[in-house]
Formats: structure tokens, C-alpha cells, sequence
């Protein structure tokens, strides 16, 4: 029995805590060999746009005699001239990922743009946010982020034990987000869940700053209502013959 069972013996759950769960396992990855490339990409995506992005990729297979995605399927993955592709469907937004072996001499380069040659025939299933360009290199000394990336905002971090380093400045050059994972010693598997989960935070990243200028657009009218209400509760601490009805339809 668990500690929490022990404790609480007949604990009800949320009727959704089994799905909640489980999403972290729900976006497979696979094993990525150093060097490589991804290149990523977010669409939004209503539930119309969504069903047309399928059918288009089911097309796209059909055409080239490859199994297009089952029905129902969020993910699928296929291989055309030694590139992957790997198309994700989620509620709100829908993902391609395309991952290119090696380019272990000079990090982002060739550039992005020029790497989906074999994937031009699909089409953008949705209003674009993201882009990522994720290079993983084999070890390289770490004063190259410093010459690819901008000093002022690059962020840098050492993770799975030393195994690997990341960086990334989060500015656009040719409209991708670049990302560098230097290998220090990953396994294949290690690499893939690594640049998943990579992937993963910019497009959050993204999709939970989407409300940002909205906000800002909001802030004078927020900041005129702040100061009307102050007015208005000193009004009634204050008292003095003041109507309070009056001030409280205000």
C-alpha cells in the first residue's frame, strides 16, 4: 500500500488525473544520434484546419506510396530521402518536426530554410508561431555559444549530468529560434527525449505568452479602472455625507 493510500484509504480521484498523468508520456520520442538537426514547427489550428492538415498529410503518403496516419492517430512519423518527418495533432495547435542526420561541422549551418526540400509539398496547416532550429553537435568548446549566440540574452545551461549543454538567445535569425545541444556524452535515446522536451518549451514558451499584447493593449484601460475604484473606496472610508449607494453603483 502507498504512503498516501495508507493514509487516506479511499481516496476518490479526479476524473481526469489519469489523463493528466499520463501526459507527459504522451508525446513519444525517438532516439536522435549526434550530430542532426530539427527543425520544428507550430501551427494553430481550429478543429476544421486540424482535420484538413490529416487528410493533406494522408494525401502527401498516398501520393508517394508511404502508410499515411491511422485515424485518430496524434502522432505520426515517416521517413523520405533520409529525413523524418514527425507530425503531432494537439487541441489547439499542430506541430512538424523534421529531423535531418549529421551537419556536425559548423553549427546552423546550411541554413533551416534550405533542409525541408523533401517535405515542400505540404502545406501550412494553420496561422504560424514557432520555428526552432535545434542543431546537436558532437562536443565542441563551450565559447562557441558565445560567437553564435547574442551575450546580452543567451541562456546556458549544463543538464543530465553534465552529459550535454544547451544554449539558446530566443531571437529569431531567419526566422528560427535557434537552439545548440552540445553532446558531452548522450546515448541516442537520451538526445531524442532531450530535444523533445527542448522542442516542447519553446512551443509553450510561445503559445503562453499569446495573451502578452493583448494585455498590454488592456493596460491603460486596467490602470483607469484601478484608479477609479481607489477613488471610490476612499470616497467610502471616508464618509462625510457622501451618497453610498451612489458610490456603490460606481
Amino acid at each position: 500500500m502507498s504512503v498516501a493510500n495508507s493514509l487516506f484509504p479511499a481516496l476518490s480521484p479526479h476524473p481526469e488525473r489519469a489523463a493528466v498523468l499520463g501526459e507527459v508520456h504522451a508525446r513519444p520520442f525517438h532516439p536522435l544520434p549526434t550530430p542532426a538537426r530539427l527543425i520544428h514547427f507550430a501551427f494553430m489550428t481550429n478543429s476544421a484546419e486540424a482535420a484538413q492538415a490529416r487528410a493533406e498529410l494522408i494525401e502527401f503518403c498516398r501520393a508517394r506510396g508511404l502508410h499515411g496516419p491511422d485515424p485518430g492517430s496524434k502522432h505520426f512519423r515517416l521517413t523520405l530521402g533520409g529525413q523524418s518527418l514527425r507530425f503531432e495533432q494537439h487541441s489547439e495547435f499542430a506541430t512538424y518536426t523534421l529531423e535531418v542526420p549529421g551537419g556536425d561541422e559548423t553549427p546552423f549551418l546550411p541554413a533551416a530554410g534550405d533542409l525541408a526540400s523533401a517535405f515542400a509539398g505540404l502545406k501550412q496547416p494553420g496561422r504560424h508561431l514557432v520555428s526552432v532550429d535545434l542543431h546537436l553537435v558532437r562536443a565542441v568548446e563551450e565559447t562557441v555559444l558565445d560567437e553564435l549566440f547574442d551575450p546580452s540574452s543567451l541562456a546556458a545551461s549544463t543538464v543530465l549530468g553534465g552529459r550535454a549543454v544547451v544554449g539558446c538567445d530566443f531571437l529569431p535569425v531567419n526566422g528560427f529560434v535557434r537552439i545548440l545541444v552540445i553532446d558531452r556524452g548522450l546515448d541516442p535515446a537520451s538526445a531524442g527525449a532531450l530535444a523533445l522536451r527542448l522542442l516542447e518549451i519553446e512551443t509553450y514558451r510561445l503559445l503562453a505568452l499569446l495573451g502578452l499584447p493583448e494585455a498590454q493593449r488592456r493596460g491603460p484601460d486596467v490602470a483607469e479602472a484601478e484608479a477609479a475604484l481607489a477613488s471610490i473606496s476612499s470616497s467610502l472610508v471616508a464618509g462625510g455625507g457622501s451618497d453610498d449607494h451612489a458610490l456603490l453603483d460606481a
